[in-house]
């Protein structure tokens, strides 16, 4: 034990302890108005109770600790999650990784060890991606009970698991994930066909010439658009992947998302079109009031387009995404800049826009050497 005088005339006195849940020395203090024999012993005692104070605290500590089962740290951690994430995100982010801690549920949360998790992700009949996403959302989980003193080690940071290499036809497929015009073209005109598909025939021309997200587009009001400067702006997402009674807006995906899209003359002729058929309601695109679901719509998408016959690679899967791929498409066969694209598409990755723009550029560039070569002066 040590002291010093204060400027005031009273005594602070200090004694150094061991706190082996940290692994490093810390003191306590106790301010006293004399420096006398009595007074140090009484600082002795005060100091010393407490040092025992915070050991028995850290016991205690370590009994919750060593009793709490992973079912019990997930159900807390999710209450913390909640108040952090939009509320798409943490839906999403919930349910990923449910069936993994359903059967950790039972374990303590001490006694989970990389062996353990990793029998677990290894056994899952899924795509190597969805594999690697649900490691990164259980190593969160594990990781902040580690940075809050609850375990001493990450069981998820030493789980390793195979790198999948992609063949040449994976590869292919990811970036042949859009339609060209001549495939846009006739895809709208097969939908055109038939009088009941005409709300999706708009919706698909709307999605293919603006870029939006399928969510984004289903979240537009009256009021969001601006006939006349010819602008649309995007402030929400619609969320309909659940059931109906679990349709929700939600602010957009990113800060990039909130975005003024300009809109060509065809694009405000839709809306007036889509207007026409349903009237005005809380939303633009909806059928007779009431909003998509993502599912359906994409069902549709998928075999409809198989009915079409249009050519495309044999696995290929129309989704409404395609059509958000198949506007960079347009757009890098205009010769916009990839930067313009990317704040209109609200992307902030480069990476994300680039994949579908080089393969395009490249093709365009094949497409020239063809030209050149059929050419006969």
């Amino acid at each position: 034990m040590f002291f010093r005088e204060l400027e005031n005339g009273k005594y602070r006195y200090y004694e150094k302890y061991f706190d082996l849940e940290e692994n490093k020395w810390k003191q306590v203090s106790i301010t006293l108005t004399s420096k006398t024999r009595q007074a140090q012993k009484q600082a002795r005692i005060l100091l010393d109770e407490k040092i025992e104070k915070k050991r028995e605290k850290i016991e205690k500590k370590k009994e919750v600790v060593k009793d709490i089962t992973v079912k019990q740290a997930y159900e807390e951690y999710l209450k913390i999650r909640e108040t952090e994430l939009k509320r798409s995100t943490f839906k999403s982010q919930k349910y990923t990784i449910i069936g993994e801690v359903r059967k950790l549920e039972n374990y303590l949360l001490v006694d989970v060890t990389s062996h353990i998790v990793q029998n677990i992700l290894l056994e899952l009949e899924c795509s190597a991606v969805h594999r690697k996403n649900k490691k990164v959302l259980l190593n969160l989980f594990f990781k902040y009970y580690l940075d809050i003193g609850y375990i001493m080690e990450n069981p998820v940071e030493k789980v390793v698991l195979p790198k999948r290499k992609k063949n040449v036809k994976e590869i292919r497929r990811k970036q042949n994930k859009y339609l060209t015009r001549v495939q846009m073209f006739q895809y709208l005109n097969f939908l055109e066909k038939e009088e009941k598909n005409q709300r999706v025939r708009l919706i698909v021309e709307f999605m293919y010439l603006t870029g939006l997200r399928f969510g984004e587009v289903l979240a537009l009001t009256i009021d969001d658009i601006d006939f006349e400067n010819k602008t649309l702006e995007v402030k929400h997402t619609l969320h309909t992947s659940g059931s109906k009674a679990e349709i929700f807006l939600d602010s957009p995906k990113s800060l990039a998302s909130y975005r003024v899209v300009g809109i060509s003359n065809r694009v405000v002729s839709i809306i007036k079109e889509y207007l026409l058929l349903e009237g005005e309601g809380r939303f633009i695109f909806t059928k007779n009031g009431t909003p998509f679901m993502i599912t359906g719509f994409n069902n549709f998408l998928k075999s409809s387009f198989k009915k079409s016959k249009i050519e495309k690679e044999e696995d290929f899967v129309l989704t409404t995404h395609v059509f958000r791929h198949s506007h960079i498409s347009l757009l890098a066969e205009l010769e916009v800049p990839i930067k313009a694209i990317m704040e209109r598409v609200g992307h902030t990755n480069e990476k994300m826009t680039l994949g579908v723009y080089t393969h395009v550029t490249q093709q365009m560039k094949f497409n020239i050497t063809e030209k050149l070569d059929k050419l006969d002066l």
